[in-house]
């Protein structure tokens, strides 16, 4: 599924597009991936929020993204030391 969505992203903005203004397309998990590198804390918050405001905890939070971006999800549980969201 990754791989589609990336497939659309560049299909939507081709490399014609972005290259004269130093845009990278980026798929979610690696995006999502990038802004935690940037800032976990906030990141992490923003899923405590997020969770919160769609009456989950985090670990059901983390399941429900872990269908659209798996990679991500790993990396916050990893750092998180919660295991695998399931």
């Amino acid at each position: 599924m990754r791989r589609f969505r990336d497939r659309h992203l560049q299909r939507d903005f081709p490399a014609a597009a972005t290259e004269p203004w130093g845009v990278e397309i980026q798929g979610p998990s690696t995006f999502l991936k990038y802004q935690y590198d940037l800032n976990p804390s906030v990141v992490v918050d923003k899923l405590h929020a997020q969770a919160r405001n769609l009456g989950r905890t985090l670990p059901q939070q983390l399941a429900v993204l872990r269908n659209a971006v798996p990679s991500f999800v790993d990396a916050i549980c990893q750092d998180l030391g919660t295991g695998a969201a399931t």
